[in-house]
């Protein structure tokens, strides 16, 4: 997975964003552009990162790891809003 696609998982997944559906530069919450979507980036700013920590604050997550043909180990984690 890139960074790019980690943080649009970010973005979605965690925070709850949409990109603006026209020029595709914002993130939306709602109707209302929360950030610059090329600025916002939890990977390398503190600030954003903390956006991150402060909203799964409000979730539970269960983390499971598996061998499979023992060769290949692989975690999943998933996230329940509470």
């Amino acid at each position: 997975m890139t960074d790019a696609e980690l943080i649009r998982l970010a973005a979605t997944k965690v925070i709850g964003w949409h990109l603006d559906a026209e020029h595709r530069k914002y993130w939306m919450d709602g109707s209302l552009a929360v950030a610059d979507a090329s600025l916002w980036n939890p990977l390398t700013d503190i600030s954003d990162a903390w956006m991150l920590v402060e909203k799964l604050r409000h979730f539970r997550f269960c983390l499971n790891s598996c061998v499979e043909d023992n060769k290949e180990f692989h975690w999943h984690a998933t996230l329940y809003e509470l």
